[in-house]
């Protein structure tokens, strides 16, 4: 970035050379940080259960999530005003915040009804209540089931034997199906037995690190499965939330929806002409911290990996634009002006919160909930521009929560360079609880019993990653497992051409992890799809990190 005697971006506050030096601090480390790899470890624990307040505004949240990629990632927060309740809906991109609030008004209108609904006519309203949400996402779902058919096509190709013939016809039953059709067929399919003979074919030697193209093929296609099973699973427990909750029934009485009104973020910096790796590592240490062992880790790596080169080539990216991210659009909106339901400072949104997020919400005085992280980095990350710079009522504000983050950010890559170590596995930003059967709106006519209900809550399982029932209950390895859906932040985030992609001409790395700190030490499952194999895919799965 600039130094104090470069020229300064024209963007009124940056000419502030206070405030200008305090973003600077920030996305030096940030920039270098996401250039030794951008998947930070594994998602982080989360809870087995979760209030039905919470689930309510996450699933909220997700079907405003109506399209692939960074854009339309959404947030919830629910305010107890004086006069009534308001839902308050954040998008990355503004313009999508506008146009969900209408959608998420409508279906919180419906599902009002529904819930006082005698239970014949259930039912039915249910089924248009999950149309509906299929329909406003229709360009998600219509991409989800086309990278489903792309999946099964891969996986067929390893089910050629007699004893694989059941499994291939099962499989051959979602091709040709509408997107709504395969929606509710995922739904249906998820803990029947031929989806367990498929998940029990990942372990086919009878550990976790296997990184066959079967396995790979065979965790993709239960992957799609169950993004595709999520469209009508979170609308059914939307309804379940609200018909069990009093106080959420007593919310839909009286509410109004409203977009977060856009703001102006901060510019993007620019780097320096003669930017050296020295300059930039003796800025994120103590003065003097910057001996030895420091300068030949870091010519050590620079060597490798050229890190200087790609630090000027970030900066430089046209699609390097801020943004602030829709959790954090809500919590700024809420912070000191306005109470939570109940006082429950619970931010709903439609994935996992990413590194930054993460960490400015875990620095943040509000004291919200902090929630569950995809440990992904993402540079496009930024908060709203202060009017008056660093003479600024909110100056401090801002300062203190960005000095707390650039801690641990740079002790992060201070600490990979040090070790000389390589980038984490890569894996895709959400995940999305996916869960054993419940009754569907096809097939049952009266409500699910309390304790069909339960089991929907707690028998969580992973189609996207190893499945509980291969390990032994009791065994270490036996744990709670959720299913992940990868919807990029960022979608230009991770890209060939960062640190650590394969060789020229191949495409992306993805893998298979077991989610839990104490089995990081693992080998993840990683592997080089076909050229064409992502055609529909608005992510990238390379971890954009230095590969040992």
């Amino acid at each position: 970035m600039p130094s104090s005697k470069s020229k300064v971006p024209s963007n009124k506050c940056l000419r502030d050379k206070k405030y200008f030096q305090l973003w600077r601090r920030f996305y030096e480390p940030l920039v270098l940080l996401k250039i030794l790899g951008n998947t930070r470890g594994e998602h982080s624990a989360r809870l087995s259960q979760q209030s039905s307040v919470h689930r309510f505004l996450d699933n909220l949240a997700y079907l405003c999530d109506h399209d692939k990629g960074g854009s339309t990632t959404s947030a919830v927060g629910l305010e107890n005003a004086p006069e009534r309740f308001n839902f308050w809906i954040a998008s990355n991109d503004p313009k999508q915040s506008a146009k969900s609030a209408p959608f998420l008004a409508s279906i919180l209108q419906e599902t009002r009804i529904i819930a006082d609904s005698p239970a014949g006519k259930k039912t039915s309203l249910q089924e248009k209540l999950v149309r509906r949400s299929i329909e406003f996402a229709k360009h998600r779902v219509k991409k989800e089931a086309k990278l489903l058919i792309r999946d099964i096509s891969k996986c067929m190709r390893f089910f050629t034997g007699p004893e694989d013939t059941e499994l291939s016809n099962w499989m051959g039953n979602f091709r040709e199906k509408e997107p709504l059709e395969l929606c509710y067929i995922a739904y249906q399919e998820r803990d029947s037995p031929m989806m367990k003979r498929l998940s029990s074919r990942l372990q086919t030697r009878g550990d976790l690190s296997v990184t066959d193209g079967q396995s790979v093929a065979i965790k993709d296609t239960l992957h799609c499965l169950g993004r595709l099973a999520h469209h009508i699973r979170a609308p059914q427990q939307i309804i379940e939330d609200v018909s069990s909750h009093p106080g959420l029934r007593n919310v839909l009485d009286e509410f109004k929806v409203d977009p977060i009104r856009p703001h102006l973020i901060i510019d993007r910096p620019h780097a320096e002409p003669d930017i050296h790796i020295y300059s930039i590592m003796n800025r994120m240490l103590p003065c003097g911290g910057f001996d030895t062992r420091y300068k030949e880790a870091a010519d050590s790596m620079n060597q490798r990996f050229d890190i200087v080169a790609r630090f000027k080539e970030e900066y430089d990216n046209k699609n390097f634009n801020p943004l602030m991210h829709a959790e954090i659009q809500i919590l700024e909106h809420f912070w000191d002006k306005r109470q939570f339901f109940n006082d429950d400072r619970y931010i709903g949104c439609s994935k996992p919160a990413c590194y930054c997020c993460h960490l400015y919400m875990q620095h943040h005085p509000s004291r919200c909930v902090v929630p569950q992280t995809s440990r992904k980095v993402y540079v496009n990350w930024g908060l709203r521009e202060l009017p008056q710079g660093s003479q600024d009522a909110e100056y401090k504000h801002q300062r203190d929560r960005l000095n707390e983050m650039v801690k641990s950010i740079r002790n992060d890559a201070l600490d990979q360079i040090l070790r000389k170590a390589p980038a984490e596995p890569w894996h895709p930003d959400s995940q999305t609880g996916f869960t054993l059967r419940a009754p569907s709106v096809r097939d049952e006519v009266h409500q699910p019993s309390e304790k069909a209900l339960l089991m929907e809550t707690v028998r969580m399982m992973d189609l996207g990653e190893y499945q509980s029932w291969l390990i032994p209950v009791g065994h270490p390895w036996c744990l709670e497992l959720t299913e992940t859906v990868d919807m990029a932040t960022d979608s230009d985030e991770s890209r060939p051409g960062s640190l650590g992609c394969y060789a020229s001409g191949s495409r992306h790395s993805s893998l298979v992890s077991v989610s839990d700190d104490n089995t990081r030490g693992l080998r993840n499952l990683s592997w080089t799809y076909d050229e064409d194999s992502n055609e529909d895919s608005d992510e990238d799965p390379s971890d954009g990190g230095a590969r040992l």
